[in-house]
């Protein structure tokens, strides 16, 4: 389950809760938000009570999202949150859900668009005392890209005809999912509590043009090399970017920053996608990095980036070529990579 909070309003609740309790209400200055959806606030219903229903009686919950948007009452005021009671109260209830957003587990990513930036960091300065600092006071704190399938985040039967296109929403994934953050695509329930059957297509066909893309992957079975690997051990092969196993990965000898991996086809192939993957339980390192394609044995750069995360899809234009190039840079400690993938979109990017 996914559970979206405002800080004044718990729009989970809208769809689940008891007539009883939504009477409850008192209409009094009410937030912005509030007047819209009739839930209590704290001050008129006790916030672990609530919480209670949500966490008790409707199975595991992944993420809590409390939103950064801060009513103001009519006397210019905005509210102010007990988030440790907040938090504590997820913690003991949902110990495996994340808090988002204005939460110590995930942050906004700054837009409703689904888009991330070209350079994500996962590692952040501490902002809570709910987070576990490392001694330089930095913390695990990856972001979080939202964004509807309609037009606004509620269902409306008049947007049943603009839902998101497949070209959109897979522009949105590479985006988002392809430059280490998360997706949080937003599909809401129609007045039967369902999904509509439009939202449904929608997201089977952007299932379907998602495997079509990267169905194949044209490095299995390459030949790769690379400039360094940790003691000259088998445990650390660059081949291990390529046996599609998420228990191995390639890295280099303590302090070696800088490195090179080659990959070489049996015969040229079309690609306009590369797929990397750092092994983000040992942090993430990679701070630049470039792409070469061998152009008629000239090698020639076709992509320069900064960093890589849990996953960075690249695109760019067709090449033609058995020879690609990946050089690291810049690592904050022995880069470590766990995938690497090539895939040609026949459609373009």
């Amino acid at each position: 389950m996914y559970t979206w909070f405002f800080p004044t309003v718990l729009v989970f609740l809208i769809f689940f809760c008891p007539q009883t309790f939504s009477q409850q209400v008192n209409k009094h200055e009410l937030s912005t938000i509030e007047r819209y959806f009739p839930i209590p606030t704290r001050t008129q219903l006790n916030w672990q009570d609530a919480e209670m229903v949500m966490f008790l009686h409707y199975g595991d919950v992944a993420e809590v999202w409390f939103d950064g948007a801060n009513g103001e009452g009519p006397n210019g005021k905005t509210q102010k949150y007990d988030w440790d009671l907040y938090y504590s109260t997820v913690r003991r209830l949902q110990p495996n859900a994340l808090i988002a957003i204005s939460g110590p587990d995930i942050r906004w990513i700054g837009n409703e668009n689904g888009l991330a930036n070209e350079t994500e960091w996962c590692v952040q300065p501490k902002t809570s005392s709910f987070q576990a600092a490392s001694e330089n006071g930095m913390v695990w704190y990856p972001s979080e890209c939202d964004v509807s399938i309609r037009p606004g985040w509620f269902y409306h039967s008049s947007q049943d005809q603009r839902i998101k296109p497949v070209e959109i929403l897979t522009d949105i994934y590479l985006k988002s999912v392809g430059m280490n953050s998360n997706l949080l695509l937003n599909v809401p329930p129609n007045k039967e509590g369902l999904i509509s059957r439009f939202d449904i297509r929608g997201l089977k066909e952007w299932r379907r043009n998602l495997n079509k893309i990267f169905a194949r992957n044209i490095f299995k079975g390459a030949h790769i090399d690379c400039s360094n690997f940790r003691n000259n051990s088998k445990e650390f092969l660059a081949a291990n970017c390529l046996d599609n196993n998420r228990k191995t990965f390639w890295t280099t000898d303590k302090n070696i920053t800088s490195a090179e991996l080659n990959i070489s086809l049996r015969k040229k192939e079309n690609i306009n996608i590369i797929w990397l993957e750092e092994a983000i339980e040992y942090g993430q390192r990679i701070k630049s990095f470039e792409i070469y394609s061998d152009n008629n044995r000239s090698m020639e750069k076709i992509f320069e980036g900064t960093t890589i995360g849990r996953s960075r899809i690249i695109t760019f234009n067709k090449v033609n070529t058995d020879r690609i190039k990946i050089v690291i840079k810049d690592s904050f400690a022995s880069p470590i990579l766990r995938t690497i993938k090539g895939c040609y979109n026949e459609t373009g990017m």
